[in-house]
């Protein structure tokens, strides 16, 4: 069987140095999350085209990493064209002030928790909360790694 031809970018330092400190773990990624609240009705059919969009434009939304034989650290491959995330969608309307906030933290650390596939763009989790008709909260996580400055 004929080996795979892979043709990708080497990690910048600081990609190496997360990637090495993450694989001597639990295989958990290190990650980079946020929360943002939107006021007012929401589309998620436009959030979700936004999304395609933002994936579309920015390279490393379309970045995966592969290992290859004898190399200690993957390459980065940036793909042509990648899905949109996934939406996990909650609706929390009507429910406690403190019900409502342990659930965000539960989402939340259930997201940070969440495994990346690593060789499939995009790395990019995304979660909808709905926390009334116009209250949202959209909690976005993905590896450290993507979001390397350099």
């Amino acid at each position: 069987m004929p080996e795979e031809v892979v043709e990708g970018f080497q990690l910048s330092t600081q990609q190496k140095r997360l990637w090495l400190a993450q694989s001597g773990g639990d295989g958990a990624a290190f990650v980079s999350q946020c929360a943002l609240a939107a006021e007012g009705a929401l589309d998620v059919r436009a959030l979700r085209k936004a999304f395609a969009s933002l994936v579309s434009d920015y390279e490393i939304l379309r970045t995966s990493f592969h290992s290859l034989v004898g190399m200690d650290v993957p390459v980065q491959v940036i793909a042509d064209d990648a899905e949109p995330p996934d939406f996990g969608a909650l609706d929390l309307s009507g429910r406690s002030d403190e019900e409502v906030e342990r659930e965000i933290e539960r989402v939340a650390d259930e997201e940070r928790r969440r495994p990346f596939d690593f060789k499939r763009a995009p790395l990019l989790h995304c979660a909808l909360i709905k926390l009334a008709d116009e209250r949202h909260l959209l909690v976005i996580t993905q590896p450290a790694m993507c979001a390397d400055a350099g």
